[in-house]
């Protein structure tokens, strides 16, 4: 007798059940919606570059590359300043670091480490720290 895929809800016919292109259809629909679903709650892309979506909780944001972001008013978790560009290093394992340089100010920028749940740690996001310099 088939069973479901525990995440998705696949139907996995067992090896003497009859295989159904009804079911395997539907099990691509649902792959379908789900990929799109992903691709849009986390990340608007805008002519290659990643422009973090509103609403998004930066605690979530565990993949490594380069995002913009607009008005801290429209995250949560985020740093305590308006448009940016966060940096994300997760390497792997359960510790992460993002650093978030600030648009108005290019003398400083803030970071924060941890090793969250969301990155599969026992612990939590370390608070945002501004970093200072002087310029030249």
């Amino acid at each position: 007798m088939a069973t479901n895929t525990n995440n998705y809800g696949f139907k996995k016919p067992e090896e003497n059940d009859f295989y159904s292109i009804e079911d395997q259809n539907r099990n691509w629909d649902l792959a379908d919606t789900k990929m799109a679903q992903l691709n849009s709650d986390l990340l608007v892309r805008v002519n290659n570059s990643s422009i973090l979506a509103k609403g998004i909780d930066f605690n979530k944001v565990t993949v490594s590359g380069f995002y913009r972001f607009n008005s801290k008013d429209d995250y949560l978790n985020a740093p305590p300043h308006s448009w940016g560009q966060l940096l994300v290093i997760h390497g792997g394992g359960d510790t992460i670091a993002q650093i978030s340089f600030d648009y108005d100010s290019a003398a400083c920028f803030y970071m924060r480490t941890g090793n969250p749940p969301e990155c599969g740690g026992k612990g939590t996001w370390r608070g945002w720290h501004k970093y200072t310099g002087i310029a030249v």
